[in-house]
């Protein structure tokens, strides 16, 4: 059945084009008698190519290039926070080189960790007939597809621990954050238009950090994932600026580069000679630099988002995640190589809040998203029929851009994180949580965790191919096991030194091994 559609697309505009370029073959119209019939018909043709042309530039724009921008913002909002401020101070130990090789190391094992968990989540969506629905959106759910309900139970858990206190830290550091501007600020006299300033400036810490979770709740559970994520990249943006105002003058000053970093102590105080020294500074160094560049704890959404499209995801992931290491590398030399960015001291001090309150609303609500996934699963998985499942999840067949978290998961989420910070932070007693958390939660989580998922799934599809004419999917991580190997290997290196170094067992295989030599 023959279309007689006149939209804009391009198989309609072609069917235009080639109606007007071959007149007698359509029988309609008759062969131009004169110059000008024939001009004016060129110039119709060619408005019609134009038409064309643009339509498919715009429509590529909205459906491909919006979306990876805003889900790559998403992602950086997600990963630079506060802790980007203190990187000249711990690089002086293994230097400029060895950090940014560190960074680019660290990156890459993300990125071949994100990748793997949305090349299944991808595979999952196509095997399911493209039903968004039924594709996993927590770590929960990706175990139990793959490894069972109890592995599903221990890496829901693990998740939750690991968000819940990287968000009670955020929402606590809000409140000092925000308290201490307003106490930098002259608010005496404040005018009734400045009156909230006013009312929080004389508020605690404490005080602020419930408003700004209740903020972020309030977000969470109104707006569709896809407004959140324009939020975020709102946040983004003003990271951005903010981060270019303190950069950019320190680079200016520095002048060339070439002879910036032939003064500066690339090497760093260990030194290029003592590698003993260099190892132990970098071992220091490292679960900073895999705290400040995790980001994965928000992939099942962002694959989402991108409507499980391949060239997409893969697109905002190597962006989104590529920016902060970008702006890591380029903080560092600013300071190392000037010795500070030479900025008026209000100005800089302006900026920097901006910089912290910007990652801290962008952190914060990648986080909330994260753990609502997650208690969404549980919830479902606590139902007793299918019709409560609407009273759990909003609107499961929208689109996954127009989907709202619920209510009860996004309060479970936020309201915990703000009792533990209310009750703990003060006597410092979420550092340990959060060393636990940095050190072993998040390495399992998006260490192991993506390795054993892609093992397994690839036992799955085997077992598929082998019982049927199941075609296998393009991968997302080339390299079949190879990249698995990498990763699971750096991740248990990476955790049997922190053990080693937690339980003070260096002494212990040191003795050991000049027993074994004598």
């Amino acid at each position: 059945m023959s279309s007689t559609s006149t939209d804009s697309s391009p198989s309609s505009s072609s069917s235009i084009a080639g109606f007007l370029r071959n007149p007698r073959r359509q029988g309609i119209l008759q062969e131009p008698s004169s110059p000008t019939v024939e001009v004016m018909k060129d110039y119709v043709i060619s408005a019609v190519v134009e038409v064309d042309r643009g339509t498919t530039t715009s429509t590529w724009m909205e459906d491909v290039v919006m979306p990876i921008i805003s889900t790559s913002l998403l992602i950086t909002a997600n990963t630079v926070g506060a802790g980007t401020m203190i990187l000249p101070d711990v690089a002086a130990g293994p230097g400029f080189a060895a950090m940014v090789a560190a960074f680019v190391g660290v990156w890459v094992m993300n990125l071949i960790s994100s990748l793997l968990i949305s090349d299944i989540a991808i595979q999952q969506y196509e095997s399911s007939g493209c039903q968004s629905s039924a594709v996993p959106s927590s770590f929960k759910e990706f175990a139990d597809e793959t490894m069972g309900s109890t592995a599903g139970n221990i890496m829901s858990a693990i998740s939750l621990f690991t968000n819940m206190c990287v968000l009670a830290f955020a929402i606590m550091t809000s409140g000092e954050v925000v308290h201490g501007v307003l106490d930098s600020m002259d608010l005496s006299g404040t005018s009734s238009a400045s009156s909230v300033a006013g009312l929080l400036a004389s508020s605690n810490s404490s005080a602020i950090a419930a408003t700004f979770a209740a903020i972020i709740a309030l977000l969470s559970m109104t707006l569709p994932s896809g407004m959140l994520s324009n939020v975020s990249s709102a946040c983004a943006t003003v990271l951005f600026a903010s981060f270019a105002a303190v950069v950019l003058p320190g680079m200016y000053h520095i002048g060339d580069p070439m002879p910036a970093l032939a003064n500066m102590n690339i090497a760093g105080t260990a030194g290029v000679d003592n590698a003993n020294d260099l190892l132990s500074s970098l071992k220091a160094v490292l679960p900073i630099i895999i705290t400040i560049s995790t980001y994965q704890n928000i992939t099942p959404t962002v694959t989402k988002l991108l409507n499980f499209d391949r060239f997409q995801v893969l697109a905002a992931t190597v962006i989104g995640s590529g920016i902060p290491v970008c702006m890591y590398v380029m903080w560092m030399y600013v300071n190392m190589a000037s010795g500070s960015v030479d900025m008026n001291m209000n100005a800089a001090s302006s900026m920097i809040n901006a910089f912290m309150a910007s990652s801290l609303v962008g952190s914060s609500i990648a986080c909330t998203i994260s753990i609502a996934e997650e208690f969404e699963s549980l919830l479902l998985m606590l139902s007793d029929n299918d019709d409560s499942d609407t009273n759990v999840s909003s609107d499961t067949q929208a689109l996954p851009s127009n989907q709202i978290l619920s209510v009860p998961s996004v309060l479970m989420s936020v309201i915990p994180c703000l009792v533990a910070g209310l009750l703990f932070a003060e006597e410092g007693g979420f550092n340990a949580a959060l060393d636990v958390a940095g050190k072993y939660g998040s390495t399992v989580l998006y260490g192991l965790f993506p390795v054993a998922l892609g093992l397994a799934h690839q036992q799955q599809q085997k077992g598929d191919q082998s019982s049927s004419n199941v075609k296998k999917s393009e991968s997302l991580v080339p390299g079949g096991v190879a990249p698995m190997a990498m990763l699971g290997a750096a991740t248990m290196f990476y955790m049997g030194s922190s053990f080693v170094a937690d339980m003070n067992l260096e002494s212990l295989f040191v003795n050991a091994g000049a027993g074994i030599v004598s």
